[in-house]
């Protein structure tokens, strides 16, 4: 029972560092991915159309891939920190 207490405190530490609801918070990074997928399209269909410089194309592109690479980042955190959850709750 301690073992079992001790473990259950754990996993609440664990969510409470996880900074609130991991569903909502995979939701926000995935639609912060889909905006930045949504973006690039837009800028590559600018730059197509002579509307946009090739210069302005490599920094609009370079940032949203800074994005990208946060938001991928978060969601595998979030993956990581629910799979040791089930681990712990299941050993």
């Amino acid at each position: 029972e301690r073992l079992r207490a001790d473990l259950e405190r754990m996993i609440e530490l664990e969510r409470a560092a996880s900074r609130g609801d991991p569903d909502r918070e995979a939701k926000t990074w995935n639609k912060k991915l889909a905006e930045a997928n949504r973006k690039r399209d837009g800028y590559l269909d600018l730059a197509a159309d002579g509307m946009m410089s090739r210069e302005e194309l490599r920094e609009k592109l370079s940032a949203l891939e800074e994005v990208r690479k946060t938001a991928k980042r978060e969601l595998e955190a979030i993956r990581s920190r629910e799979e040791r959850l089930v681990g712990v709750r299941a050993g």
